[in-house]
């Protein structure tokens, strides 16, 4: 049986807190099955992870008797100094061996009511499955998750070519987003202009 690790979210932006001061929790739900030993999970300073929400450490393992059973993870940082950001993973190991599942953590020691969060991602043909070799409505789906998640203040995205996939995208996203369209792309800064 082939070793998986189901995992409820692949990215998680846990919330700021001051340095040496515990963040608030987040919480993920994995299910494993097709290991042969104990579940080893192992994270970077200055996140940690625990199965009670009480006791956290950046590594724990999970007993393999816990198979296929849903088993809640809890993460948190405690920074290390303020107005840094941190960036980890959480690996997931049977025994010694490195499983391909892993959650990407993001946290920060800069209080949000202190700064302003942008991002930008090239989401590549966007709304043109014919280009993008996707499913539009998966990848609307899984952009606005990942979105959703990262919680930044403003977001530029490039390569939309699907106006309407955007606009579902931003009412998926909920009431504090709405979106600008820029007046032209790359090559195509006039109106007179192939693109534009």
């Amino acid at each position: 049986m082939a070793q998986t690790v189901t995992i409820s979210k692949q990215f998680v932006k846990i919330n700021a807190s001051s340095a040496s001061v515990p963040s608030a929790i987040d919480t993920i739900t994995i299910n494993f099955t097709g290991v042969s030993n104990n579940l080893l999970l192992v994270t970077g300073q200055p996140f940690e992870v625990s199965t009670d929400g009480v006791l956290f450490k950046d590594s724990l393992i999970i007993s393999a008797s816990l198979v296929g059973q849903n088993i809640s993870l809890y993460l948190r940082t405690v920074p290390i100094q303020n107005d840094e950001t941190y960036r980890s993973v959480l690996n997931f190991f049977d025994g010694s061996t490195s499983l391909s599942e892993k959650v990407y953590l993001l946290g920060s020691s800069i209080l949000s009511n202190q700064s302003i969060t942008t991002c930008t991602w090239n989401i590549k043909w966007f709304g043109m499955p014919s280009y993008c070799n996707c499913d539009t409505s998966l990848s609307r789906q899984n952009a606005t998750a990942i979105l959703k998640e990262l919680d930044a203040d403003v977001i530029a995205l490039q390569e939309i070519v699907s106006i309407p996939q955007l606009q579902k995208m931003t009412l998926d996203m909920g009431s504090k987003y709405s979106y600008v369209i820029a007046d032209y792309a790359s090559q195509a800064q006039s109106a007179n202009a192939s693109g534009y």
